[in-house]
């Protein structure tokens, strides 16, 4: 990726789905902290001084405890150098999954653009 590609997408991944996948292990921030310092070492060893891009999906909200929990975790990954990130909506019904993208937007996102500008 480091030689020609412009972006990594990141899969954080257990041990058990990086065997599946046939891809790396990446447990956490730390996991994923270690995996661009490799990048970026690598990146600098070939000579290669423009940015990569770094897309991480994020977990989704029933998995956190809160929107204040998300808005951690996507600070945390803007400060290793994360660009990007998505979020994946749940619901049984359209409607349902519009007022999940809704109170994501309201309560994470629009705050943290507020923030980056």
């Amino acid at each position: 990726m480091a030689e020609r590609g412009q972006g990594w997408l990141a899969m954080p991944s257990t041990p058990q789905q990086a065997e599946a996948r046939r891809s790396v292990e990446m447990v956490g921030l730390a996991g994923l902290q270690a995996k661009l310092g490799e990048l970026r070492a690598y990146a600098q060893s070939i000579g290669r001084t423009g940015p990569i891009a770094v897309h991480v999906p994020l977990p989704h909200r029933a998995e956190a405890q809160s929107a204040a929990e998300h808005k951690g975790t996507v600070r945390e990954l803007i400060e290793l150098g994360v660009t990007w990130c998505n979020w994946a909506s749940r619901g049984a019904t359209l409607s349902e999954v519009l007022r999940e993208l809704r109170r994501f937007g309201d309560e994470v996102i629009a705050e943290l653009g507020e923030a980056q500008q």
